[in-house]
């Protein structure tokens, strides 16, 4: 610890402010990287490492991480659930039902969000309460109940903001607008986007990941709802210093918005959305790259002659696809 800082603050605290840091600023995966390696290197006080297991597991859901680590969450359980009702056991359980949502363990995020909104009542934590049951209004929407998966997050969000929890309301209005689009309501899902980029500048969380994907989102569906001055707006990054992976996304967004209008009614559909969220969640958060000289600005691989003469072929709103690291590739004027 420097010198110069209290000596209450713990090497722990300081490596779960700088990843807290790292999230605000976008690098959600750089997070994980420095709370895991402190994990994997930390020996003592067992509260202390079950600590940074919770803010490691939560990194990697926001990087979109293949493995996130749940069965560590689970021993971090097990460390501190002797001590009685905690906060940190409330936010692992959490955290765990997170995690087994993204396993796709649905009754296992059921019961641990159950038992992580009851602790969170319990001891007064509505940053913990919001969490979990924006957990459990997704899983409404995954088995099935996407009304009552709407109602459950809208109720979220409000609560997310009585409470003051600028990161939870991000993330249950994200939540709201994905039901929203799976439900053909694609009007309402972009206006729940472009509210919670709104909520993102006013909260300066404009680079967190949830903010980041209001903007994003919320440009795609600017242009299925033939909204295109909204969208330009905002895709207007001018003014700003990007992290890389995020101004790669919105390079690739804008490249959509370059083609002809007509030609971007016809490109961005359900399909093409589904498509799009599906392979963020697989590509670590980017979607969408574009293809500039021959090469795939996602992976960086340069294609084979035969798959750029198919892409040359392939009609002006037809999908194409990266052979390597499957993102879909947003043709460019220079790259004619």
């Amino acid at each position: 610890v420097h010198p110069e800082l209290d000596a209450g603050v713990s090497r722990t605290d300081l490596t779960l402010l700088a990843g807290g840091a790292l999230i605000a600023a976008g690098e959600a995966d750089r997070a994980a990287e420095l709370v895991g390696e402190a994990y994997e290197q930390h020996t003592g006080d067992l509260a202390e490492r079950a600590a940074l297991v919770a803010s490691m597991v939560k990194s990697r859901l926001l990087a979109d991480a293949f493995d996130v680590g749940t069965d560590t969450v689970r021993q971090a359980i097990s460390w501190v659930g002797e001590d009685g009702p905690t906060a940190l056991l409330a936010d692992l359980r959490a955290t765990l039902a997170r995690a087994l949502l993204d396993d796709e363990d649905f009754d296992g995020a059921v019961l641990a969000a159950t038992e992580a909104s009851v602790l969170g009542r319990e001891l007064d934590l509505p940053e913990v309460v919001t969490d979990a049951l924006t957990t459990l209004a997704r899983l409404d929407d995954f088995t099935g109940d996407p009304q009552r998966a709407e109602r459950s997050m809208q109720e979220v969000v409000a609560q997310a903001r009585s409470a003051g929890d600028s990161i939870a309301e991000l993330r249950a209005m994200h939540q709201l607008a994905r039901v929203q689009a799976r439900m053909d309501h694609h009007r309402d899902a972009y206006l729940t986007h472009v509210a919670g980029w709104r909520r993102a500048i006013d909260t300066g969380r404009t680079t967190h990941p949830f903010g980041h994907e209001h903007r994003v989102f919320g440009s795609l569906l600017a242009l299925m709802v033939g909204q295109w001055r909204a969208a330009d707006q905002l895709l207007d990054t001018k003014a700003e210093k990007l992290p890389p992976r995020q101004g790669a996304d919105l390079a690739a967004v804008r490249g959509l918005v370059a083609r002809p209008r007509d030609e971007i009614s016809a490109s961005i559909d359900d399909a093409l959305l589904a498509l799009y969220e599906r392979i963020r969640e697989h590509s670590g958060g980017l979607a969408a790259a574009e293809l500039k000289h021959g090469r795939c600005g996602g992976c960086r691989l340069e294609l084979n002659p035969t798959d750029l003469a198919a892409i040359d072929k392939a009609a002006s709103n037809e999908v194409v696809r990266c052979e390597e690291c499957t993102r879909i590739l947003v043709r460019t004027h220079s790259d004619d």
